[in-house]
């Protein structure tokens, strides 16, 4: 089941969501430990396993962190809904 569906379906206390939270941290913090940027994480791209674990999906924009041009590297891609504010302002501006 994606985030997305069990946010709106089910009330999580405040002990259940920090620790998905910090489970979701520890998942991008390995990613980028071994290099890579998944650049469009959203509550529909984190899915359940059968232990209940929430695991990092659809690496569509993913990128190789150090492998595009710099230019590239700050394109916005990903879902605009999720993206940080400064990142669309820089769009918007460019």
């Amino acid at each position: 089941m994606e985030l997305k569906k069990i946010i709106k379906k089910e009330k999580l206390n405040e002990i259940q969501i920090k620790n998905i939270a910090r489970q979701i941290i520890l998942g991008v913090i390995h990613m980028h430990q071994k290099g890579y940027l998944h650049r469009d994480l959203k509550p529909s791209n984190i899915l359940f396993s059968e232990s209940q674990k929430p695991v990092i999906c659809d690496f569509g924009y993913c990128e190789v962190a150090g492998y595009l041009p710099k230019p590239k590297m700050y394109y916005n891609v990903g879902s605009p809904a999720y993206m940080a504010p400064e990142a669309i302002a820089k769009n918007i501006s460019s």
